[in-house]
């Protein structure tokens, strides 16, 4: 019984640890556009880093992305 309850439990932390999230956080009056910059890592990860590695001058959405314990910072516009 108690490797079951201790397996269950394996399991759910392995899920919860790879299950991937997204929240978009802003969404400005500018164009979506077609371009994207992402930027991943704790010292570099700015939304102003995101736009210049995408070449975008005016943001259009900002969404962060979580999987497992990696985020990305996400950022479209032109």
């Amino acid at each position: 019984m108690t490797k079951n309850l201790l397996l269950a439990g394996a399991l759910i932390c392995t899920a919860a640890l790879t299950s991937c999230s997204s929240i978009y956080v802003a969404v400005t009056d500018n164009p979506v556009g077609s371009k994207e910059g992402k930027v991943s890592g704790l010292k570099q990860s700015t939304i102003g880093n995101a736009a210049k590695n995408g070449g975008i001058t005016e943001i259009g959405t900002v969404k962060y992305q979580w999987k497992g314990a990696k985020s990305v910072i996400i950022v479209t516009g032109n």
